[in-house]
């Protein structure tokens, strides 16, 4: 279960990266005139926030189908075993998710200075890609501009997978 929750962060989180990446490489693509009549705060917006916000949705519908599953296999194994083994098997899954939490306390706080370091740094190369159009169109840079960026939240990226994932842990390594 931990390793198909593992591959569903990572593919919603994928998509998600390459959505972003690839709006932001064709609107940097685009002629100097559309980018005049444009509102550039609502450009940033979308290419981040709502292609973010549809990343989370894919993973939610992958999670809810594997949930599902699992949810039904519990239900019929229960039903056939013992009730007092029952009993001390959830005291002792409790007990273990409270360490694995204590444990991943210092991961999550690491990654989550990473994840807040590189969603400034994805919001300056998205600012100056998009304020600064002119010049990058002049100057033919649209492919730096796009690999510095795509670097960025790359590494952001990572560092979100693996919250979600050191998030999710507890409850499928018990």
């Amino acid at each position: 279960r931990f390793g198909v929750c593992w591959v569903n962060i990572r593919i919603s989180q994928i998509i998600s990266m390459e959505l972003r990446s690839q709006i932001f490489l064709t609107t940097l693509n685009q002629p100097y005139h559309v980018h005049i009549m444009r509102n550039s705060s609502s450009v940033i917006s979308s290419i981040y926030a709502k292609t973010r916000k549809a990343g989370q949705f894919i993973g939610s519908i992958l999670n809810a189908a594997c949930a599902t599953c699992i949810a039904l296999s519990i239900m019929i194994l229960i039903y056939f075993m013992n009730p007092s083994l029952a009993l001390i098997t959830f005291a002792l899954g409790g007990f273990t998710f409270i360490i694995i939490g204590i444990y991943n306390k210092n991961k999550l706080s690491d990654s989550s200075i990473v994840v807040a370091g590189n969603y400034e740094i994805i919001l300056k190369y998205l600012n100056e890609g998009i304020l600064g159009i002119r010049d990058i169109i002049l100057s033919r840079t649209q492919h730096k501009f796009h690999k510095m960026y795509q670097k960025a939240d790359n590494d952001f990226v990572n560092a979100e997978i693996k919250i979600e994932t050191i998030s999710i842990a507890p409850k499928y390594l018990i």
